[in-house]
């Protein structure tokens, strides 16, 4: 999903997990800033009220890591794993250009098997480890 052709985007959570966000640049000097709005309270489809079968209300901890802003100095971007968004939350993404063109685009996350870990080892010249639940950024993943 594209976001940012104008100047501020907005983007609410529907389902609840964890989303990669790559910011794109063409020759872009600036920077992009993330705020995420969210809500004291969300549903939990992991959780079910009874007698009703609906998903249950629970309390949402704090977003720790927000405001984030990327500064763009004319290369390709950044990308980095929003974990564990719910929903209800909301990204606000905002950008000024000195020059250049700036994009943000949401995608989803790959499992941290060792087989995917050892992919991005060889790609990104660094060791990657497997966990359990956090996810792998999905660079070209929808």
């Amino acid at each position: 999903m594209r976001l940012l052709d104008n100047d501020m985007d907005t983007l609410k959570i529907n389902t609840p997990g964890s989303y990669t966000i790559s910011v794109i640049s063409r020759n872009a000097k600036g920077m992009v800033v993330f705020h995420l709005d969210r809500p004291e309270t969300t549903d939990d489809p992991r959780v079910i009220e009874l007698p009703s079968g609906k998903p249950a209300r629970v309390p949402v901890a704090p977003y720790l890591g927000m405001p984030r802003a990327v500064k763009l100095d004319g290369g390709d971007g950044e990308v980095f794993v929003m974990h564990n968004l719910c929903i209800g939350d909301t990204l606000t993404m905002g950008k000024a250009l000195e020059q250049g063109r700036a994009w943000v685009e949401v995608g989803g996350t790959v499992p941290a098997t060792q087989e995917n870990c050892k992919v991005y080892s060889e790609s990104v010249g660094m060791q990657v480890t497997p966990h359990p639940f956090w996810g792998l950024p999905g660079v070209g993943v929808e």
